[in-house]
């Protein structure tokens, strides 16, 4: 048996080293998202005045406005918006709120689209009923999130009617 050769064993090592240098390459850094933060969005300093106005609504009649039209004149100043400052897309608003998963409460008012770094902002409310204070708060909320919680509840109201083809209910018998 022949004695390795030095210049054949470096010259191994240094292929070696430069197959695994290789494939230890990074791809270039991609750009910080930002998320966007309360204190510095306007959508979010929006729903703020909103919620707020939900809250006073919520004091007076016991109950969530049917409609998010109330609520634009309800504030302490002048009438808010209701539209996202940034996409110019009205809130989408639901009385009885939306489950989202991960999240306490119910959302009733949120972003009609993703624009703030493909999220949304939400007004959510907790509590209420007899005897118990409301409790609504501004949220940033996944997309994903919000797209399963309105599927969710078209499934559920979609259960709830009754189905096309079932026959009519009977009608009361009149009184003799």
């Amino acid at each position: 048996m022949q004695p390795p050769r030095p210049r054949l064993t470096a010259m191994a090592c240094g292929a070696i080293l430069a197959a695994l240098a290789a494939g230890c390459r990074t791809a270039a850094p991609s750009p910080v998202v930002r998320r966007p933060s309360v204190e510095e969005d306007l959508c979010a300093e929006r729903l703020h005045d909103l919620s707020g106005a939900i809250l006073f609504y919520y004091a007076a009649h016991h109950r969530l406005p049917e409609s998010p039209a109330v609520l634009a004149s309800l504030g302490p100043e002048d009438p808010v918006p209701l539209v996202c400052p940034l996409s110019d897309q009205p809130y989408l608003y639901h009385p009885t709120g939306l489950r989202v998963q991960g999240q306490p409460g119910r959302m009733v008012l949120y972003d009609a689209v993703a624009c703030h770094t493909g999220m949304r902002w939400g007004v959510f409310v907790d509590g209420g009923g007899t005897g118990r204070r409301l409790i609504a708060r501004v949220v940033l909320v996944a997309d994903a999130a919000v797209i399963a919680a309105e599927q969710r509840a078209a499934v559920a109201a979609a259960e709830a009617q009754p189905p096309a083809d079932a026959p009519p209910a009977p009608a009361d018998a009149p009184a003799e």
